[in-house]
C-alpha cells in the first residue's frame, strides 16, 4: 500500500512544471521615473551591458561578529564583470545582504547605475582585529552598484541616457 501511494505522489509531482527560480524572476524591471531619477542623480555612470562573470569577493563581505548595539547590516560582496561597448570600469560591485541570492546571474541583460565609493577591505580588518593589530583598514575606491534601484531593464536605456544629459545641464 506505502508504495503504490508513493508512486502515485511522484508521478503527481511529475506532472507539474519544472521552473527554474531564475527565470521565474522577473529581473530586472522597468523602473519607475521617480527611482531612475533618484539612482541618476547619485550616480557617476551607467552602462548598459551583460553580466558576463559574478564572483564572491570576499575581502570586501561584512560579517557583523558579535553585534552588542543596534541592528547588523551583513553583505555578502560580488565582484560582476560586465561586457558593454560603452566606456566604463568593466566591473561593478554589489553588496547582497546576507540570506538574499544574487539576482544577476551570468548572461543578464540590464542598465547598470553605478557610483564611485571608498569600500573597506573588511576581512583584512577583521584578521588585523584577531591579531591584535587594531582596527585600521585599507579602503579601495570602487565602482559600486548601491541598490536595486540601480539596475534596470534594457528598455529604460534611453531614459537613463536623457537623464544623464539633463543633469549635466
Amino acid at each position: 500500500m506505502k508504495v503504490i501511494l508513493l508512486a502515485a505522489l511522484l508521478a503527481a509531482c511529475a506532472r507539474l512544471p519544472m521552473v527554474d527560480a531564475i527565470e521565474s524572476r522577473p529581473w530586472p524591471i522597468t523602473a519607475s521615473l521617480r527611482a531612475l531619477t533618484l539612482a541618476v542623480d547619485s550616480a557617476d555612470g551607467y552602462v548598459l551591458g551583460t553580466v558576463e562573470r559574478a564572483v564572491e569577493d570576499r575581502l570586501y563581505d561584512d560579517f557583523c561578529g558579535l553585534q552588542l548595539f543596534g541592528p547588523c547590516h551583513e553583505t555578502h560582496a560580488y565582484r560582476l564583470t560586465i561586457r558593454s561597448d560603452q566606456d566604463f570600469p568593466k566591473r561593478l560591485w554589489v553588496f547582497i545582504p546576507r540570506g538574499d541570492t544574487l539576482a544577476l546571474p551570468v548572461g543578464t541583460q540590464a542598465v547598470f547605475i553605478w557610483k564611485m565609493r571608498w569600500i573597506e577591505q573588511l576581512e583584512v580588518c577583521a584578521q588585523r582585529m584577531r591579531r591584535g593589530i587594531g582596527r585600521y583598514c585599507e579602503s579601495d575606491y570602487l565602482p559600486i552598484v548601491p541598490s536595486r534601484d540601480n539596475v534596470v531593464a534594457p528598455a529604460d536605456s534611453a531614459l537613463v541616457a536623457e537623464l544623464f544629459a539633463r543633469r549635466s545641464i
